[in-house]
């Protein structure tokens, strides 16, 4: 199944617990070419749930795991951080169409200009330091500071234009690690960093 399938067999699995359950429409942020366009696509669903009284966002389709390769296939990779998420995380890359379903303070030109974080950003509970998510292809250099990182974290980066893993050699000081990376006028695509070879953020370079 898709993630309708998923959020109404968890919207089943609740009611039957005899737990009150809503299903959520909306836009997902899960690709570099989703950055810096507004929530309006209602490409996914995911669940809310109500827990002691208080109303709680799970995604249980991105739970179970993710879609890989040209020819789509799907690959089970449990991340326990998409049940119970706080509302401000889970809005990194879920804009319901119901704004009632944020559950915090947030708007679509915020969402828009958000980077791409990658599951992995949340399995690791990994925290950096908010950059825009549309970067200008100009001689610059960018501050990164990530926290949570643990002794023999391996920190890089990437450019899809160049597809060449760069080592970042992040100065760490009590979990939290600094490092820059630099961008010049020729820089197009995509610039990702990587934690321990895996995805966790994305940024999209344009020419001004």
């Amino acid at each position: 199944g898709v993630c309708e399938g998923y959020a109404t067999l968890y919207k089943v699995l609740c009611e039957n617990m005899g737990l009150e359950a809503e299903i959520i429409p909306g836009t997902s942020k899960s690709h570099p070419a989703h950055i810096g366009k507004a929530p309006g696509a209602s490409d996914h669903a995911w669940n809310a749930v109500k827990i002691a009284g208080e109303w709680k966002l799970v995604d249980a389709t991105w739970g179970a795991g993710i879609v890989k390769g040209e020819r789509p296939v799907f690959n089970f990779k449990f991340n326990d951080k998409y049940f119970l998420t706080e509302p401000d995380k889970f809005f990194l890359n879920h804009y319901p169409d119901d704004e009632k379903w944020l559950l915090a303070k947030h708007s679509k030109n915020e969402f828009a200009q958000l980077p791409l974080f990658y599951g992995n950003y949340f399995m690791g509970g990994y925290d950096f330091n908010l950059l825009p998510g549309t970067l200008p292809a100009k001689t610059s250099v960018l501050p990164f500071r990530i926290a949570n990182l643990k002794p023999g974290d391996r920190v890089g980066y990437a450019f899809s234009r160049d597809k060449i893993l760069k080592d970042a050699k992040p100065v760490v000081k009590n979990g939290l690690g600094e490092f820059e990376v630099g961008i010049g006028p020729e820089s197009s695509g995509t610039l990702t960093i990587y934690i321990n070879d895996k995805s966790v953020i994305a940024y999209r370079i344009v020419r001004m």
